[in-house]
């Protein structure tokens, strides 16, 4: 799913192909038929599971405008010529354009810009018929903002398209507090969270409130913490990071070695300041008082973050961007950063990058998968050593490409899986690439 798993690490472990010194030998092997502006516009990175790749389209179709199309990652069943293209083995209408997707449990999860949840058979099977086959939703949900769909352990978790922080679980198949023809679902229970994250039986939810960054942690199953009809679950313990007073933004958690990271951005869109911020996954250390309330005990300085961190054993990766001017000169920029997570820990307050590297345009989330990191922006994807060792210089060290490839990107980051970097091109098509 969306950062390769509920606890959004953006990390694959199980990628062994791929590598620092083969990765420039990547060259693209097959790609969809779609092309030209709103017109095949991929919305949403990539899913891949069971030898299946599914992505998020606006097609060519004023009927049904928006699809998740299923593709055979191999790029061979119903694909062919030269160059390669590949047609989809079904397609599945949207309402809105998807924004995030996940395959668990034998089915399609659909958050879309129409603020709707969707959710298909993945294998194109119920549901689906005629040539091309087309596939209708096994059921579907409403008021869901679509950006940030979380599966696990049986639930479907969503930020409500209110905006006010309300965060829904919904059964995952689509049986409990689920009717009608076709078949609509409410929540199990609801919250005032935010974006969801989910590891270690826990719901992580962020959002901004009260002039303050906050992550909110809930009993998974809706059980500790939960009651009444319908069901409202209160907070087991909020960490909280203080805020400022003009525009602030905080991207969804990512759990990872015990720690639970906020990026966090400050500023309008002309100064845009920022830091990454950490606080005990577990809610002990620094923690205290009754509700219980975290601060951090992680920092890290950046620019300002839109994108979730990826996170590797113990390293972070980062993009932020700063951008400001006075109406007469200005200064923009985009930063991939590196960092040791046990040398962040704030009783060790010398937090820097171990390198970083200039980004072109606005950065979106790394990727890292077998010692490299990826990065999208809006004209190009690239590869650098995430050891950074190869291509790396200098004191602060920063780090060149080990390779890059001069193709339009959507707003997405790249999947790396099988040997296969699957890259949404946005107003393009989707794309692939092996090695030769």
């Amino acid at each position: 799913m969306l950062g390769f798993g509920p606890a959004r690490t953006n990390y694959n472990p199980f990628e062994s192909r791929v590598n620092v010194v083969n990765v420039g030998s990547l060259q693209e092997t097959w790609s969809t038929p779609f092309g030209g502006p709103l017109s095949g516009a991929a919305f949403v990175a990539p899913v891949v599971s069971g030898g299946v790749v599914y992505a998020g389209f606006q097609l060519p179709d004023n009927a049904e405008p928006f699809a998740v199309q299923a593709f055979d990652a191999k790029g061979l069943a119903g694909c062919s010529g030269s160059p390669t293209i590949c047609t989809p083995e079904w397609t599945g209408a949207t309402f809105g354009g998807p924004l995030s997707l996940a395959v668990v449990g034998g089915l399609v999860y659909a958050g879309t810009g129409g603020n709707r949840l969707f959710a298909f058979d993945a294998a194109g099977v119920q549901g689906c018929a005629g040539s091309p086959k087309k596939c209708s939703p096994l059921w579907t949900a409403s008021s869901v903002d679509g950006a940030a769909v979380v599966v696990a352990g049986g639930f479907v978790y969503a930020q409500a398209a209110s905006g006010d922080g309300t965060m829904y679980a919904f059964d995952a198949a689509g049986v409990e507090n689920c009717s009608g023809t076709p078949k609509t679902c409410t929540p199990l229970w609801k919250a005032n969270g935010g974006r969801p994250s989910v590891a270690n039986g826990f719901v992580y939810a962020s959002a901004f409130r009260n002039g303050a960054f906050e992550v909110r942690v809930f009993d998974a199953n809706g059980v500790h913490g939960c009651a009444g009809t319908p069901k409202i679950c209160t907070p087991l313990w909020t960490g909280r990071e203080a805020g400022g007073d003009i525009i602030d933004r905080v991207t969804p958690p990512t759990i990872a070695q015990g720690l639970v990271f906020l990026g966090i951005s400050e500023g309008d869109e002309m100064f845009t300041s920022g830091r990454l911020v950490g606080f005990d996954a577990g809610g002990v250390r620094g923690c205290s008082g009754t509700p219980k309330t975290c601060v951090a005990i992680w920092r890290a300085p950046t620019d300002g973050v839109f994108s979730n961190p990826a996170v590797a054993g113990d390293r972070l990766y980062v993009t932020d961007r700063f951008f400001t001017s006075d109406g007469i000169t200005s200064e923009r920029r985009q930063t991939l950063r590196a960092f040791d997570v046990d040398a962040c820990a704030t009783s060790r307050p010398s937090c820097r990058p171990l390198w970083t590297a200039p980004l072109q345009d606005t950065a979106l989330s790394p990727a890292v998968a077998n010692g490299v990191v990826y990065a999208n922006t809006s004209d190009r994807f690239a590869a650098f050593d995430g050891a950074g060792n190869v291509n790396c210089s200098g004191a602060p060290k920063t780090c060149a490409p080990l390779a890059a490839w001069n193709v339009t990107t959507g707003a997405s980051t790249p999947v790396i899986t099988n040997g296969v970097v699957y890259i949404d091109s946005g107003f393009s098509k989707l794309r692939a690439y092996e090695l030769p």
